[in-house]
């Protein structure tokens, strides 16, 4: 499941429609959290989800551990 920015921002408008806010406030919210979230970490949270455990999601994502610098 990949989830563009688009649908991101789909979700939180249909949240953000539901209470009653200003249009220009809920925008420049929108905007505003659109860039400062960090898209890869919202990726690598999602693979965890659907696989289960860090274990399972860091192969899925070819990520490892750096080794260890004290040895």
């Amino acid at each position: 499941m990949d989830l563009a920015p688009g649908t991101v921002l789909r979700i939180i408008r249909k949240r953000d429609t539901e209470i009653d806010k200003p249009a220009a406030m809920t925008n420049n919210r929108l905007e505003r959290f659109a860039h400062n979230l960090d898209w890869n970490l919202l990726r690598t949270f999602v693979v965890v989800v659907e696989e289960g455990s860090i274990t399972a999601a860091a192969n899925r994502l070819l990520l490892q551990q750096p080794p260890s610098a004290w040895r």
